[in-house]
């Protein structure tokens, strides 16, 4: 199974990799809260450490990214602010995926990874955000 997610991640890029991990390790459970005047960040939670909720949080807005756009010549055709940020979060989120990819297959991510991670994790939390609003405008667009 290892070498399908290897093969998915080098193939098509992180986005159907993070669908993959979501799926292995279950939906995420945030809230929308943005009626209220706030987001559920990742860091809404403080009993989970802080890289799953990044993770979860992620995901999360990933799943509904392809949820909006399903096909990647839709999500081309879709507004380049949703376009650059959707291959921010990809960037971003990068080293935290294949860290939890690694960990999926049994592994332990090396030093190395683990020092992305801390250092990345606050961009991708912030790119997830920024996806999140995003998404959130367009399908108040669309509703209207």
């Amino acid at each position: 199974m290892w070498n399908i997610v290897e093969t998915i991640i080098t193939a098509r890029g992180a986005i159907p990799a993070l669908l993959l991990a979501s799926l292995v390790t279950g939906c995420a459970s945030i809230n929308d809260t943005r009626d209220q005047g706030k987001i559920d960040t990742a860091d809404s939670v403080q009993d989970t450490p802080r890289a799953e909720r990044v993770f979860r949080y992620q995901s999360h807005v990933a799943n509904a990214l392809l949820d909006q756009y399903p096909f990647m010549e839709t999500l081309e055709k879709a507004d380049p602010a949703i376009v650059n940020a959707e291959a921010r979060m990809t960037e971003s989120c990068g080293p935290l995926t294949q860290a939890v990819v690694t960990h999926l297959n049994g592994e332990k991510p090396s030093l190395r990874l683990r020092l992305r991670v801390m250092t990345t994790i606050d961009d991708c939390e912030r790119a997830a955000q920024e996806m999140d609003n995003l998404l959130a405008d367009a399908a108040l667009a669309d509703s209207i």
